[in-house]
């Protein structure tokens, strides 16, 4: 019966404490995110993209997204970019296709994005 109790406390505790999840923060589809903002191609029901979602914003990391099922200019970098699956990453001049935290930090800290206006689509905007 303590155990059960335990268990039962233990699970109040971790549901009151635990974060709401990330908004989603969307790209402007006329003009790019400012230099060093990091750019996810997402789609709404990819848990995946709201785990980076959450991520980023724990960790104060500038970010935006294209949903790639509701934006044009989302679904044409997921295929310049060679999208195989979501979310594709797009920080400090690379490319990652997944979420992977580690390197996600270890990008953003050690250098600036390529700016937007350099990607197809985007450019004399």
């Amino acid at each position: 019966m303590l155990v059960l109790f335990v268990l039962v406390l233990g699970a109040i505790v971790y549901w009151r404490s635990s974060s709401p999840p990330a908004a989603a923060v969307y790209c402007s589809e006329h003009t790019p995110p400012p230099a060093g903002t990091v750019v996810m191609l997402s789609t709404t029901w990819c848990p995946y993209c709201a785990r980076a979602r959450a991520f980023f914003s724990e960790h104060a990391i500038a970010f935006c997204e294209y949903d790639t099922e509701h934006s044009a200019r989302g679904a044409a970098l997921y295929t310049h970019f060679n999208g195989r699956g979501v979310p594709v990453i797009i920080a400090g001049g690379e490319v990652m296709h997944g979420f992977n935290p580690g390197r996600i930090e270890d990008v953003v800290r050690g250098r600036a994005s390529v700016p937007l206006q350099d990607w197809p689509g985007m450019r004399g905007q």
